[in-house]
């Protein structure tokens, strides 16, 4: 059910005024052609609530999802209809993220939504006794979105190293793999492997 922006920082206690004005709405990014922007709640309560507003109704359409114990790290359109969004997990370390995280995409009402990359996201079967994950331990970055190619997106795999019991961090000393990521199937293509430096420029 679509839920007004005014019923939505009314159940949060936060003047509407505010919120629409900008102060209580941070993070802010249009679609391509400006009919939606994706906003976080301002606030250290609401830091995670992120929202889908349609401009001209000014109506939030739909609510980003994240597990428990994680954070929403970052999120872009790649077309008119279509959100990325990645989510990190938390480490055994207090206050802390782990580096683990796990990629979705959605249509902007929160349709069609699907992890595309990320940790717990393959399985596979060693023997016919033991189930085992097969766990992408690695970050990704949208270098483009690759606006003449409907569906991929052109992203930066950063691979993690272990870092204590449960905790991950980037290995700068290992390549960076670029590959062609399908936002709708999750598949992706390898393009080619560039050193740390390469990769961080290509992102900036």
């Amino acid at each position: 059910m679509k839920r007004t922006i005014y019923a939505i920082v009314a159940a949060l206690m936060i003047p509407l005024s505010q919120a629409w004005a900008g102060n209580g709405l941070s993070d802010i990014q249009q679609s391509p052609d400006q009919s939606h922007f994706i906003a976080r709640m301002a606030g250290e309560a609401n830091a995670e609530r992120i929202l889908v507003v349609d401009a001209k109704a000014k109506k939030a359409i739909t609510e980003f999802a994240k597990p428990r114990d994680a954070m929403i790290d970052w999120y872009r359109w790649v077309d008119n209809d279509r959100v990325v969004y990645q989510i990190k997990l938390e480490s055994d370390k207090a206050n802390a993220i782990n580096g683990l995280v796990m990629v979705y995409a959605m249509d902007k009402d929160g349709s069609n939504r699907k992890q595309i990359y990320g940790y717990g996201l393959e399985r596979f079967k060693r023997d016919t006794r033991i189930n085992k994950r097969k766990e992408v331990k690695a970050q990704l970055e949208i270098v483009d979105t690759l606006p003449g190619e409907k569906k991929l997106v052109l992203v930066a795999e950063y691979p993690l190293k272990k870092d204590g019991l449960n905790n991950y961090l980037r290995a700068k000393e290992r390549p960076v793999t670029l590959s062609r990521l399908d936002v709708y199937s999750g598949k992706r293509k390898t393009v080619k492997k560039v050193s740390y430096a390469e990769a961080k420029k290509m992102g900036s």
